[in-house]
């Protein structure tokens, strides 16, 4: 009788045992994830703030070159008159 109490016992600690070790080894594994979410986050704001400083440079430069043309048909239309 007391056997079976001790066995029944023991089953119940191992149990809890293997479970809180499962449970703190996800929580390890929760951490390591949230870290790496945080990492991503910060590259992709610099990745998307990159995209923004291109596509200024980019329209800035779409901007000079029409007036660059603009300038030069004009001068040249000056030319033929």
């Amino acid at each position: 009788m007391y056997g079976a109490v001790l066995i029944g016992l023991a089953s119940v600690a191992g149990t809890y045992l293997f479970i809180d070790n499962m449970t703190n080894n996800q929580l390890e594994r929760n951490a390591l994830l949230e870290t790496s979410i945080a990492h991503l986050d910060t590259e992709l704001t610099e990745i998307q703030k990159l995209k923004q400083e291109k596509d200024a440079f980019l329209l800035k430069k779409k901007t000079k070159l029409r007036s660059f043309s603009s300038n030069v048909s004009r001068q040249q239309k000056s030319l033929i008159v």
